[in-house]
């Protein structure tokens, strides 16, 4: 029953929970985005996935909304990112 509700509410228990742990001033959508941009950078730095399999991965709508968000958070798109992580360890 409660797992219905759940669904219902938050499409899921784990969601339910999880958004029951953050702290109030943490709005989930802004925790998901700071989480996948967490998880985008992880992967540009340690993996030579390119960035439409990233953001399949993350489950953005195209690689294009994956950029925009990275942009608007990082300042830079992934590409510029990973090729500045590069350029920093030499």
């Amino acid at each position: 029953m409660s797992n219905r509700l759940a669904n219902g509410a938050l499409r899921g228990r784990q969601a339910m929970l999880l958004h029951a742990c953050l702290p109030a001033s943490i709005i989930f959508t802004d925790y998901l985005l700071s989480h996948r941009l967490e998880v985008a950078k992880d992967w540009l730095l340690n993996t030579d996935m390119k960035i439409g399999e990233i953001a399949e991965r993350l489950r953005y709508n195209s690689s294009a909304s994956c950029i925009r968000c990275f942009r608007k958070m990082e300042g830079m798109i992934p590409g510029q990112f990973r090729q500045q992580a590069g350029l920093d360890g030499e």
